[in-house]
């Protein structure tokens, strides 16, 4: 059965719809279902407040985007379908699915906001933290078969102020990459474990050549971000 649903005349914004139904079983249920109402070239331009953002924990962070009415009215669209975040660099900055932005490793991306195809804004994300002492292949010279299926170790190392051992591992991200195991162990013999992360060096696609740069990148218990470039020789 089919019914027509007369929305009364309203400024753009986003609504739900909520309909009591009777299941089979005969109990009362409730279906909604979300809309937004807009107007043709409704928003002229967007903002977003913060438009720059920095960040030193591995925290998600957020922007309020919103959009300008013909009227003058500045709108929010955070929670609008029609709102596109895109990252200009994934490893320093992807966009969740509920539009926070998630810190990677060290530098700087741009996150640009794009509503329906038309209006856009920018926001400026600068990662940073404590660069620390890391390695790849320690044990092998930094030695590194692109195509070999086997993972190879890379090391964040004792040094640098930070414990290795209060690396939070869910964190860590290896060229951008989530390591397939850890491990903790002594590689540089100064009696302090050292935190070994798992890749396969063809998911990271490397170029082949010496002293290629794969960033690593990863946050402390404590919040702070922490991160280095290990230089490999690729075969």
């Amino acid at each position: 059965t089919s019914h027509v649903v007369v929305v009364p005349a309203r400024s753009p914004e986003t609504f739900e719809i909520a309909a009591f139904v009777i299941a089979p079983d005969g109990e009362m249920q409730v279906v909604s279902r979300s809309f937004e109402l807009v107007d043709d070239g409704a928003y002229s331009e967007l903002r977003a407040m913060p438009p720059e953002i920095e960040s030193r924990t591995a925290e998600p962070v957020t922007t309020i985007v919103s959009g300008r009415l013909a009227s003058g009215v500045w709108r929010e669209l955070n929670e609008s379908p029609r709102l596109v975040l895109l990252s200009s660099d994934p490893n320093v900055v992807t966009v969740a699915a509920d539009g926070s932005l998630i810190p990677g490793a060290f530098g700087v991306a741009v996150v640009t906001a794009t509503y329906d195809g038309g209006a856009s804004t920018q926001i400026t994300v600068t990662v940073s933290g404590a660069h620390v002492p890391v390695a790849v292949a320690p044990r092998r010279k930094g030695k590194v078969k692109r195509k070999k299926k086997k993972p190879v170790d890379f090391v964040f190392l004792s040094g640098g102020g930070i414990d290795p051992s209060e690396i939070d591992t869910a964190t860590v991200r290896i060229g951008g990459l989530v390591p397939r195991k850890f491990k903790l162990k002594d590689y540089d013999k100064d009696g302090v474990k050292d935190l070994a992360c798992f890749v396969r060096a063809r998911d990271l696609e490397l170029p082949a050549g010496a002293g290629v740069g794969v960033p690593m990148a990863a946050a402390l218990e404590s919040g702070e971000r922490v991160a280095g470039v290990a230089l490999a020789n690729v075969k």
